[in-house]
Order: C-alpha cells, then sequence, then structure tokens
C-alpha cells in the first residue's frame, strides 16, 4: 500500500470527529464561566476538579507527544535501549516536584508556576519567567509540530521527492484543529481530550508490533536473541546502561552521570517549572492528588516508551536484516529517514490500520499541542498581561487567554514552517533535538525555582538576570569545543567540533544561573 486510501480517511475523520465532540462536552462548564463572568480558575485549571489518575494520563501523553511517537521508534531502530535508563531521572525529578513544589503551588492558589516566583521575588520575576517560558514553548513546541508535520506528510505521500508542500499544509491544519480545542473548552478540554489520544496512540503502537511480530519470519524468542546478538563487533541492541560512566562527549549523553545530573534537572525543568506540564498538575482537587497524580504519570510513561522502543527494535529487524527477512523483506531502500516510522506506516499497513496509525499520530501531536497552547495562553494572561491590566472582569481575561491561545497557535505553526529548512541540513536524532531545545530556557528557570525553595536570597533583579544567565550559557556552549575548555586531550583523538554533552551543558548553565541568583539578599517581602 501507498499512501492513505478511502477506508484510511474515514477511519481519521471519524476520530476528529469523537474528539472535537469529546473537547465540546467537556467545555460546556467553561462556556458557562464566561457568560457568567466566573473565575478564571475554572478556565485554567479546570476548576481543580479533575481525578488524579486524568492528570496523569494527560500528563503522560503531553511528556510523550509526536516527537516520542515518531523520534522513539527511530531511535529504537538506530541504537539500544540506554534512552529507558533515562527514566532514573525522571523519578529522581518528580520525587522532587511533588514533595516540595506542588504543595508550595497548592498553598499559594497560584494559577500559573510562575505566580510563585512573583510572591518569591516580585513580579518582574514572574513576568520574565513567564516570557521566558513563552519564547522556549514556540521554539521548542514549534519543533515538536515540524516533527508531526513531516511524518505526516510522509504518510500521505511517502514516494514523493518533496514533501515540503504537504508538511506546510500539515502543519497548518493541526495547529487550527489544536487552537479550536483549546478556545472551545480551555483546560477541562484539554485533559480529557488527552486521555482519549493516549489510548488512541498506544493502541496504535500496539497494534504495529503485531504487524510486525506477523510478518518478521522469527518467534519471540529468536528475535530476541538476534536483539541481543546483532553481528560481530555490534553491541547487543537490549544494552540498558552505557560503558561510559563520566564522559562528557555527546556519544554519551545516556550515561549514568548524565542521568543522574543533567536529565535530573531538565525533568526537574519540564515537570516543576514548564506551565505547559505542571499545569495539569494544579488541576486535581488538593497538593496530594496533584503528586499522586505526577508519580503515576512518570510511572505511565515507563511501559508507553518501552512500546515505542520496541517498535523500533522490530523496524531494525525488518529494514535492516534481510538475511532474517528473506523473501519477505522491504523492495524499497529506508537509508536513514528518520520519519520511517511513517513511512512503514504507509507503505506496509493494510487499509485501515493505516488510517488508525495516522489517528495516532495526530493524536500524539494534537495531545501535545492543545496543552502547549493553552499553557502559553494561561501564562500570557496570568503572568504576562494581568500584571499590567489590572480590575478587569474575569470574562476579560478568559478571552484575553483565547485570543492569545489563538496567537501561540499561529507562533507554533510559523517555527514549525522554518523548522523546515533545518531539515534540509539533516534532521539528526529527534529525540535528542527535542531535549537539547528544552535546556535554553530550563537551565534558568530551573536555577530560580531552586533558589526561590532552597534558599533566602535572591531578589527580583537577580532572578532575572539568572534567567539570561542561563540562556546565554546554553547558547555559548553551543560553539565551544571540549577541547577548547580543556576537558579532552587536544591531540586530535576528539574532533574539533565535539561539544560538551546536552545533559552536562543543562548542568553547567544551571549552576552558573543559580549562583547569579544568590548574590542579592532578599527582599524583605516573606518567603513561600
Amino acid at each position: 500500500m501507498d499512501g492513505l486510501g478511502f477506508v484510511d480517511w474515514l477511519v481519521l475523520l471519524s476520530y476528529l470527529g469523537i474528539v472535537s465532540w469529546v473537547a465540546w462536552r467537556s467545555g460546556r462548564a467553561h462556556r458557562q464561566v464566561i457568560h457568567d463572568d466566573g473565575d478564571t480558575a475554572d478556565y485554567v485549571l479546570a476548576g481543580r476538579s479533575i481525578p488524579a489518575w486524568a492528570a496523569a494520563v494527560s500528563f503522560m501523553a503531553t511528556a510523550l507527544s509526536a516527537a516520542t511517537f515518531i523520534g522513539l521508534p527511530n531511535k529504537g531502530r538506530a541504537e539500544d535501549l540506554t534512552y529507558l535508563a533515562a527514566n532514573i531521572a525522571a523519578f529522581i525529578a518528580i520525587a522532587v516536584v511533588a514533595l516540595v513544589f506542588i504543595p508550595l503551588y497548592y498553598r499559594h492558589r497560584v494559577q500559573t508556576v510562575y505566580g510563585l516566583l512573583g510572591l518569591r521575588f516580585g513580579p518582574a520575576a514572574a513576568w520574565t519567567a513567564g516570557a521566558f517560558f513563552i519564547l522556549g514553548r514556540l521554539l521548542g513546541s514549534g519543533a515538536r509540530l515540524f516533527i508531526a508535520g513531516g511524518a505526516v506528510a510522509f504518510l500521505l505521500a511517502p514516494d514523493a521527492q518533496s514533501v515540503w508542500g504537504l508538511m506546510v499544509a500539515a502543519i497548518v491544519v493541526m495547529a487550527l484543529v489544536a487552537s479550536l480545542l483549546v478556545f472551545i473548552g480551555g483546560m477541562r478540554s484539554v485533559i480529557w481530550t488527552d486521555v482519549c489520544q493516549a489510548a488512541v496512540f498506544v493502541l496504535a503502537a500496539s497494534v504495529v508490533i503485531g504487524v510486525l511480530l506477523w510478518r518478521i519470519p522469527l518467534d519471540v524468542v529468536g528475535i530476541l536473541g538476534h536483539l541481543a546478538d546483532p553481528g560481530p563487533g555490534e553491541p547487543s541492541k537490549l544494552r540498558l546502561f552505557e560503558s561510559g560512566f563520566a564522559s562528557l562527549d555527546p556519544a554519551h549523553s545516556y550515561s549514568l552521570l548524565a542521568i543522574v545530573i543533567g536529565l535530573s534537572l531538565i525533568n526537574l525543568g519540564a515537570y516543576g517549572t514548564d506551565q505547559d506540564m505542571t499545569q495539569r498538575l494544579l488541576t486535581c482537587r488538593d497538593a496530594r492528588s496533584g503528586a499522586r497524580s505526577a508519580i503515576m504519570a512518570v510511572l505511565l510513561a515507563i511501559p508507553v516508551t518501552t512500546l515505542f522502543m520496541a517498535v523500533g527494535m522490530l523496524l531494525w529487524i525488518f529494514y535492516d536484516r534481510p538475511d532474517i527477512m528473506g523473501n519477505a523483506a522491504p523492495s524499497y531502500d529506508p537509508a536513514d529517514n528518520p520519519f520511517i516510522f511513517a513511512v512503514f506506516i504507509a507503505r506496509e499497513l493494510p487499509s485501515g490500520l493505516a488510517g488508525l496509525m495516522t489517528a495516532g499520530l495526530l493524536a500524539a501531536a494534537i495531545s501535545g499541542l492543545t496543552s502547549e497552547i493553552n499553557a502559553i495562553g494561561s501564562t500570557a494572561m496570568s503572568d504576562c498581561y494581568r500584571p499590567l491590566v489590572h480590575n478587569r472582569s474575569s470574562r476579560h481575561y478568559i478571552w484575553v487567554t483565547r485570543i492569545a491561545s489563538v496567537a501561540a497557535a499561529m507562533g507554533l505553526a510559523l517555527t514549525a514552517i522554518l523548522c523546515i529548512s533545518w531539515q534540509a541540513r539533516g534532521v539528526g536524532d529527534l529525540i535528542d533535538f527535542a531535549l537539547m531545545v528544552m535546556m535554553f530556557c530550563y537551565s534558568g528557570l530551573v536555577a530560580v525555582f531552586l533558589c526561590a525553595v532552597c534558599s533566602r536570597r535572591g531578589r527580583s533583579a537577580s532572578a532575572v538576570a539568572a534567567l539570561f544567565t542561563g540562556l546565554i550559557a546554553v547558547i555559548v556552549m553551543q560553539f565551544v569545543p571540549l577541547q577548547r575548555l580543556g576537558l579532552v586531550p587536544g591531540d586530535g583523538a576528539t574532533p574539533v567540533s565535539a561539544v560538551l554533552a546536552f545533559p552536562f551543558q543543562m548542568t553547567v548553565a544551571t549552576g552558573l544561573a543559580y549562583m547569579v541568583c544568590i548574590v542579592a539578599p532578599a527582599r524583605k517581602a516573606p518567603t513561600p
């Protein structure tokens, strides 16, 4: 099969119809809030009425996104299971978030996490942190939207020489659908559509595993044997931990030291300081429910991540081991296409299943987009607009949130389209790219939040300076080779272009930003 057929389009349109109906139904309460001029917390935080399990599923679905749907199978095909070890960092980070951050957020009843910085350091710190989050989300989420758009383009035209036009169209349509879902229902719609979409993309991955097991002429034991012993001189694809414990170069970005230090900080930024992720943890009834949903989300992510990694392992056998596949091997050369999962869906799945998989991809993409758009809109209103425009009605602020959400969707689409030019220079590993983008804003945010909750020092000016310090430090480290830093010998054994692995860049930038933040003594306002 090449591309989507009539049955696939029928399945896909049915999925979009169901999701839109769920968003409309769950958004009735928000429309009543606007009509009655009620509290903005109901629109932004779903009235703090979401069950812990639903918030956890929504949190997990947002964390995975289309980058995971496409990127993890590609990583599983090209590498081994060391990415799974990164869950150690997730557990370290979520423990800090559940025990320290979430109780503070609930105690102070903030609508965005940056409201805590406003209480601790002053409004300028909250405003700047909110602006940093918006900038970081436009860059990072725009890149993830580009990944989804590229995958959809290859689904529609797997044999096309150029899919530029299809990518642009897919990006624009997904941004419009996501903004519509947010516009009609706010946070409650985001969470309940996330629950539906998580079920769809997990089902889709499970179906592909079944198809691959059916196509590969080996039983499960035989498959595991070939994965454990890929060939002479090749490391096992079932390896879970990297051997280089303290290596600083990008080839060992998932070493144990990088996981425990750098990736833990990146996860702390995602789970505790990123409004997109943390917002759904604030929709529960109380701090205990919010903390429980955070832990549940991390536990749910492990089997789902393993599922998509397993897809990649099976794709390695399907595409890269013609000696195993024999006559069942594909007739085309997949090369190193980072969108190979989309090519497999379009060319190898029967009619109907390809539509289900496309729905799964859109579920992952739109799930991430709706929460990102909603988070940008709520942050723009609560932390950037409301401090400047006082004493307006709740209806006014809700409409500002809606307008900001639509503007966010447009900005994400524009960023994603600009990323197409980046594709022409080589995509690389999609998962590593998605994580690396987070550093630019997370380094300063993590430092300022740690200063806010772990010390009594710092004030508005030092917090703002720390945010810029983290950003500038990461930018500088993108261009400084390890040899020039004196971290590796300068004998030519290491390429001059090799820079510090991104988890250690996060560590250095966060440390520098933290030192800048604590330079100033505390302001006189009480600490949280």
